[in-house]
């Protein structure tokens, strides 16, 4: 992985394009200079310029990877400063199976969303 640049594409469908600037949870890591001279270059040749976002507080692979030391680079879509296609926290439940001697032989209930 000597040289490469790993890219985190998320959400690319969602309003407008943009770069992390800033991400992480415990430990704030900011976009590289290699990272924005990319973005630049890319903007140059597509005419896209992407804005950019903080994510402070959020941790994501892209962030995760920065931290251990590898090139990357977080590209996601942003809409009304929402930023991921994701249920709220307190939205989580369980889903029952109703019909039991159908699914006797599958696992027990599955626990939805990332709770």
């Amino acid at each position: 992985l000597r040289g490469s640049m790993l890219i985190e594409v998320e959400s690319l469908g969602l309003g407008e394009l943009c770069i992390a600037s800033a991400e992480g949870r415990m430990r704030t890591i900011v976009a590289s200079s290699r990272a924005k001279r990319y973005t630049k270059s890319a903007t140059a040749a597509t005419g896209i310029a992407p804005g950019s976002v903080d994510l402070r507080g959020s941790d994501s692979a892209s962030s995760l990877l920065q931290a251990a030391g590898y090139q990357s680079m977080h590209l996601l879509g942003v809409e009304n400063g929402a930023f991921e296609i994701r249920a709220p926290r307190g939205d989580c439940r369980v889903v029952r199976r109703r019909d039991h001697e159908r699914w006797a032989g599958w696992p027990s209930p599955i626990l939805e969303s990332g709770c």
